[in-house]
């Protein structure tokens, strides 16, 4: 307690320094007065201003491939050089260092999204406050929502990489007055949130020049490059498609005297289309840039499970058939060929319509499973090829 006490004595005899709020209401009525905020901050008049800016990103709240919008959630930080907002400290007791001013009291880049998903609104509104330090720098940090266009392209659906940018410029001034600068080259991530859907896989913070009727246009890109989380796709989607496919296999597998053939058969094309059904309602209805190879699969499977049907169908027909009607000349010569590789001599001479329809079960049956097999292996290595095997950044 003692030292406590000393301590306390010490700060009592030798006082604390610090400006009031006098000197502070002071320095705003001398930074204001005759203060004229329409009029561009320059020494210089062929001297551009120099915008700096950075993005930190809190979280990706939304990415709608339906819509074409990108919703970000996060702060932008504005900065810039006004001469006319500086003072000396030791004019105010020299703790004086920095204050706040509101927009609506000093001149600011009249800033907006070049890309927004509904109106255009100012970034920075009146009611914005702004931290001026001594030496004339403005620093306005601003925490909003910002929503913009994004095209999506599904072509590599579910295993799609997405790249959404935000374009920011400032109305009614060109390169040879106002000059935008990125504070990084990255968009900063320092308070980013996981997104369940996407996670980030690059992001990038730069500046791109425009020519506009022979007049330079700077606008800040903050672009952000996505990769969805398949998971859910893998387990709900593709799975199911090959636990499918497989059972589709299995009608050939039954006895071709058995009456359940054609039954089982339809079973798993109403059951494939159920599915496909559910698995439509969630694929995005997209047709540019083209559409994704999932779709093409799906189309190809059902294609396929209607074949199996039909010749289900012609096959239990040819088992079923009276033998006293002839048999195709190229069919007896095979069934001929094979029973003879088997050894089968004495039934040479006792080929059925039921032999003809067990060749044609086991052509069909390895004709459907190359089908099957091809399909899911074209989809799978397109997909391979062409997705980028991207890792997540860290912050």
């Amino acid at each position: 307690m003692r030292t406590v006490y000393l301590v306390l004595a010490f700060c009592l005899l030798q006082g604390v320094e610090g400006y009031s709020l006098h000197q502070e209401t002071q320095l705003h009525a001398n930074l204001t007065t005759k203060y004229d905020r329409k009029i561009r901050p320059y020494q210089n008049q062929t001297e551009p201003i120099q915008i700096s800016m950075d993005f930190y990103m809190e979280k990706l709240k939304e990415f709608s491939e339906q819509e074409n919008k990108i919703s970000v959630v996060g702060s932008l930080s504005i900065e810039w050089k006004d001469f006319r907002l500086t003072w000396d400290p030791t004019d105010y007791d020299g703790d004086l260092n920095q204050t706040s001013l509101f927009v609506s009291d000093i001149w600011a880049p009249n800033l907006f999204l070049l890309n927004p998903y509904e109106k255009q609104t100012p970034i920075l509104s009146d009611g914005t406050a702004c931290t001026i330090q001594s030496n004339g720098y403005v620093t306005c940090l601003l925490a909003d929502n910002f929503e913009t266009t994004c095209s999506a392209d599904i072509s590599n659906y579910p295993f799609d990489t997405q790249i959404c940018t935000l374009k920011f410029y400032v109305q009614g001034s060109f390169a040879s007055n106002t000059l935008l600068q990125n504070a990084s080259s990255t968009i900063r991530l320092d308070l980013y949130e996981i997104h369940g859907l996407w996670y980030l896989t690059g992001t990038r913070n730069y500046v791109q020049t425009y020519r506009i009727r022979g007049m330079s246009c700077e606008v800040l890109q903050l672009e952000l490059k996505m990769k969805r989380r398949n998971s859910y796709c893998v387990y709900n989607i593709l799975l199911p498609i090959f636990f499918l496919n497989l059972i589709q296999l299995f009608v050939f597998f039954l006895p071709l005297e058995s009456g359940e053939r054609v039954g089982f058969s339809m079973t798993v094309l109403l059951s494939v289309v159920v599915f496909f059904t559910i698995i439509q309602s969630k694929l995005p209805e997209f047709s540019k840039p083209s559409l994704s190879p999932l779709t093409f699969k799906l189309l190809v499977d059902f294609l396929t499970s209607i074949f199996i049907v039909l010749f289900v169908v012609v096959i239990t027909f040819f088992y079923h058939k009276k033998n006293h009607e002839r048999i195709p000349r190229f069919m007896r010569e095979y069934i001929e060929k094979t029973k003879e590789k088997n050894g089968n001599e004495k039934e040479l001479l006792n080929i059925t319509w039921k032999d003809v329809a067990k060749l044609l079960n086991r052509w069909v049956s390895r004709l459907i499973f190359v089908c099957l097999y091809f399909n899911f292996s074209f989809y799978m290595i397109f997909n391979q090829v062409t997705s980028v095997n991207e890792v997540e950044i860290s912050k």
